[in-house]
C-alpha cells in the first residue's frame, strides 16, 4: 500500500505522523525534498520513491528498513552513506555521481546508475555484491575492470566503447552494449556471455560469434545485420555458413 506526499517538504521528518503503519511504499516525487532525514523513523517503509527532488546525499538511509530506493533526478554526487543500509536495489539515475566508489560493503545487488554522464571506469565495483549493473549513458571507453566483479548482467549502452576486449574472465552472461563504437565481435569467444545485445554499432562480420556461448543475439543497425536476417536470425546458421558447426565434433 502506498502513501503519496501531496505537498512540498524539505525532509521526511515533516510527515512521520502522517504515514499509516499499513503503508510500505512512500512516494515523494518533485516536492522540494532536500534530505532523507526521518526515513529511519518510518519502519513500515520498504520502498521509497523520492525522484525529482533536491537531495544531495544518501545520508539518512542507514537505520531505515528501505530495500528499494528510487532516487533518480536529484543532486547526489557519490554513493557514500549507502553502506550499513538495508537497500538492495538502488535506482540513482540522472545525478552527478562520478565513480562507483563506496558501494563495497553495502547490500546492493542491483545498481542502476545510468545517465550520470561522468563515470569512466568500473573502479570500486570489485568486492561488492552487485549482480546487475547499469552504467549506460556515461563515459566508459572500455570494459576493463569488470573482471573480478560479481556482475552477471551489465548494461553499458551509449558509451564510447570500441571493443569487447576484457569481457573474457568476467561473470557477465547478459551484456547490453548497444549504441557504442564496436567494430567486431572479437573477444566474445571464451567469455561467459549467453545473451548479447549489440545493436547500433559498426560490426561488419558475424564470423567471430562462432565458438562463443551466445544463444541470443540482437545486432540490429550494424553492417552485418542484413546477413543475420538472411540467415533467419539464427546463430546455428551462422556457424554453418562459416563451416564451423561446433555441435559436430567430427567436422573438419
Amino acid at each position: 500500500m502506498s502513501y503519496i506526499v501531496n505537498r512540498n517538504i524539505e525532509s521526511l521528518e515533516e510527515i512521520i505522523n502522517e504515514v499509516p503503519m499499513e503503508c510500505n511504499i512512500l512516494v515523494c516525487r518533485n516536492k522540494g525534498l532536500r534530505s532523507l532525514r526521518g526515513i529511519d523513523r518510518l519502519p513500515q517503509i520498504t520502498t521509497l520513491r523520492v525522484e525529482n527532488n533536491q537531495i544531495e546525499s544518501l545520508q539518512g538511509i542507514v537505520g531505515s528498513n528501505v530495500i528499494y530506493l528510487y532516487i533518480d533526478n536529484n543532486q547526489i554526487i557519490s554513493l557514500e552513506h549507502i553502506v550499513g543500509s538495508n537497500v538492495t536495489h538502488l535506482y540513482i539515475r540522472n545525478n552527478q555521481i562520478t565513480s562507483l566508489e563506496h558501494i563495497v560493503g553495502s547490500n546492493i545487488t542491483h545498481l542502476y546508475i545510468n545517465n550520470n554522464n561522468q563515470i569512466t571506469s568500473f573502479q570500486g565495483i570489485i568486492g561488492s555484491e552487485v549482480l546487475t549493473l547499469d552504467v549506460s549513458n556515461n563515459q566508459f571507453i572500455s570494459l576493463e575492470g569488470i573482471v573480478g566483479s560479481n556482475v552477471t548482467t551489465l548494461y553499458i549502452e551509449n558509451n564510447q566503447i570500441t571493443s569487447l576486449e576484457h569481457i573474457i574472465g568476467s561473470n557477465v552472461t547478459h551484456l547490453y552494449i548497444d549504441d557504442n563504437q564496436i567494430t567486431s565481435l572479437e573477444h566474445i569467444v571464451g567469455s561467459n556471455v549467453t545473451h548479447l545485445y549489440i545493436s547500433n554499432n559498426q560490426i561488419a562480420s558475424l564470423e567471430e560469434i562462432v565458438g562463443s556461448n551466445v544463444i541470443h543475439l540482437s545486432i540490429e543497425n550494424n553492417p552485418c545485420y542484413n546477413e543475420f536476417v538472411e540467415l533467419e536470425n539464427s546463430i546455428e546458421k551462422v556457424k554453418e555458413r562459416y563451416f564451423l558447426d561446433i555441435k559436430d565434433p567430427g567436422f573438419e
